[in-house]
């Protein structure tokens, strides 16, 4: 009995929607005016935006959509803002955000779920003359509304942290661009499939000079 239901427990998570962890956005900003617009373009097409409204406040909104329908396909927007500032050449940040989704499964693209996501992020970095890095920790609260494959269950933490590597083309501005992270499930049971890895290539403008 214990084997059969161990079987149909991952029937259903293998027809239930997939949570796709969009790419994480790492401002590095240093002071009132800063601009940020990053597009990633491999697995998906995300755009992420960040303006610093004071030397130490700035607000956020990203997208993500993948670029065809075959599953798992996802649609996802989020805001967010946050507090930012510079200690020993190193730039902290810690934001918060809300944002809603919609995704198929792995197997099934007429199996689709809207969730709701509640993030924080703590990022730790540097901007230098050719290179910018980030390490991103996100702790993410995603529940399913339009699909319960269990009437008990909840909504689960995400533990999704992920490395931020930019190569300068045009100095201060314009920037390659890799993002490479990790999700993991902060509970036994998971009542929704989940992408474990991502992986994104993409470029980075930025408005604002950073400081020496």
């Amino acid at each position: 009995m214990k084997r059969i239901s161990t079987v149909l427990f991952l029937f259903l998570i293998g027809c239930s929607p997939v949570y796709v962890p969009n790419m994480r956005n790492a401002t590095l900003f240093e002071k009132k005016g800063d601009f940020k617009t990053t597009a990633y373009l491999v697995r998906s097409a995300e755009v992420q935006t960040a303006y610093a409204l004071s030397n130490h406040f700035a607000v956020m909104a990203n997208g993500a959509i993948t670029w065809d329908s075959k599953p798992p396909y996802f649609r996802y927007g989020e805001l967010g803002a946050g507090y930012f500032t510079k200690v020993n050449q190193l730039n902290l940040e810690f934001f918060g955000g809300y944002g809603i989704g919609t995704t198929s499964s792995y197997f099934d693209q007429n199996v689709i779920g809207d969730f709701y996501k509640v993030y924080t992020t703590q990022a730790i970095g540097q901007r230098e003359e050719q290179i910018e890095w980030s390490f991103i920790n996100r702790l993410s609260l995603v529940d399913f509304v339009t699909y319960p494959t269990d009437p008990e269950r909840s909504a689960t933490f995400y533990l999704e942290p992920a490395g931020y590597f930019g190569y300068s083309i045009v100095k201060d501005r314009f920037f390659g661009a890799a993002q490479f992270g990790v999700c993991y499930p902060l509970r036994r049971t998971a009542y929704f499939d989940y992408e474990p890895f991502s992986i994104s290539l993409g470029f980075t403008y930025r408005f604002g000079k950073r400081t020496q």
